[in-house]
C-alpha cells in the first residue's frame, strides 16, 4: 500500500507537531530513505498518508504551489495514527523510503487534473491576458452591483466562498488551498506596480481556482461566471483534452522518479479522491 508525503520546495516535510517543518529531519529524495534525529526528548515526527489530500498539516496555508509530494514506503515499525483514536491513513513517522515524486496536485483529488492544467497555462499568461482578466472581471462586478445591488464583493465571489464554507473541513482546507497558490501565482507572474494596475485579477484568479476546488458543489451557472474570464482569455483550459477516437495508447504515469517538475496525466495507482471533494 503505498503513502504519501508532502514537503516544502526544498524536501522538507511538514511536521505532525506544532511547527512548520520536522525539525532535525533529512530532505527527501527520490531513492533514499528519509529519516528525523532523535531530538532532546521526543524525536521529530512527520505525515504520512495513504491518500495524497492526507498529507495537508493542519493549517495548509504554509504550503505553497512549490511544494513537492512524494510516494514513499512506510519503514518505521513505530508509525502511529495522528490523532488517536482515528483510522491509520495518516500517520506520525520517522522513518520512510522515497520510492517516487508525483504531482503535488494530487492532494486535491479528483479535481487534481482540472487544477493543474489552470495553473499551468496561468503561469505562462502574458500582461496583456491578465489585463484582459482584469477587465472582464471588473465588468463582471459592475453588472452584478447594477442587478443586486451589492457593492464591493461581487455576488459570484460571495457564493464560491459561503460553498466553501458550507463544505466539510476538507473541501474548504482545499479551497483555501487553491486560493493561495493562485496569489502566489499573480504575485509571481505580475511586478507590485502591474498588481496595483490589475487589482481584480488576483480575485479573479483567486475564485476561479476555489471553483475549481469545489467542483461540482458549485451550481454548474456559478462555476461557469466564476471562470468566465479566463475562459474568454485562455479557453477552458481546465477541461480533460478529448481523446481521438481509435486512440489506444495506455496514458503514462503522473510522475517520473527522477522528473524535477512532475506532471500529472492520470490517477496515481490506489489512490482515493479526498473525502467530500
Amino acid at each position: 500500500m503505498p503513502f504519501y508525503l508532502l514537503t516544502n520546495a526544498l524536501g522538507f516535510p511538514y511536521s505532525a507537531s506544532p511547527g512548520e517543518f520536522a525539525p532535525g529531519c533529512d530532505v527527501a529524495r527520490v531513492g533514499s530513505e528519509l529519516r528525523t534525529r532523535q531530538g532532546s526528548l521526543l524525536p521529530a515526527t512527520f505525515i504520512v498518508a495513504s491518500t495524497p489530500g492526507g498529507t495537508l498539516p493542519d493549517s495548509p496555508d504554509v504550503t505553497s504551489r512549490h511544494a513537492q509530494l512524494f510516494e514513499v514506503e512506510l519503514v518505521d515499525p513505530d508509525a502511529v495514527p495522528l490523532r488517536k483514536g482515528q483510522p491509520p491513513r495518516k500517520l506520525r513517522a520517522t522513518r520512510v523510503r522515497v520510492a517516487r515524486e508525483v504531482s503535488v496536485f494530487l492532494i486535491f483529488g479528483s479535481h487534481a487534473g482540472a487544477l493543474e492544467r489552470f495553473f499551468a497555462t496561468m503561469e505562462a499568461m502574458t500582461h496583456e491576458q491578465w489585463a484582459r482578466v482584469h477587465s472582464l472581471f471588473v465588468a463582471s462586478e459592475t453588472r452584478d452591483v447594477a442587478l443586486h445591488g451589492h457593492p464591493g464583493l461581487g455576488r459570484i465571489p460571495r457564493v464560491v466562498k459561503n460553498t466553501a464554507h458550507r463544505g466539510s473541513r476538507v473541501v474548504d482546507e482545499l479551497g483555501y488551498l487553491a486560493e493561495q497558490w493562485a496569489l502566489d501565482l499573480v504575485d509571481a507572474a505580475l511586478s507590485l506596480d502591474e498588481r496595483r494596475d490589475l487589482f481584480r485579477a488576483s480575485e479573479a484568479a483567486n475564485v476561479a481556482a476555489r471553483a475549481l476546488a469545489l467542483g461540482n458543489r458549485l451550481i454548474s451557472i456559478v462555476r461557469t461566471d466564476a471562470l468566465a474570464p479566463f475562459e474568454a482569455v485562455i479557453g477552458p483550459v481546465w477541461e480533460a483534452p478529448k481523446r481521438s477516437r481509435g486512440h489506444t495508447t495506455s496514458p503514462q504515469s503522473p510522475a517520473v522518479s527522477l522528473a524535477p517538475s512532475p506532471t500529472l496525466t492520470q490517477s496515481v495507482a490506489g489512490e482515493v479522491p479526498c473525502p467530500g471533494i
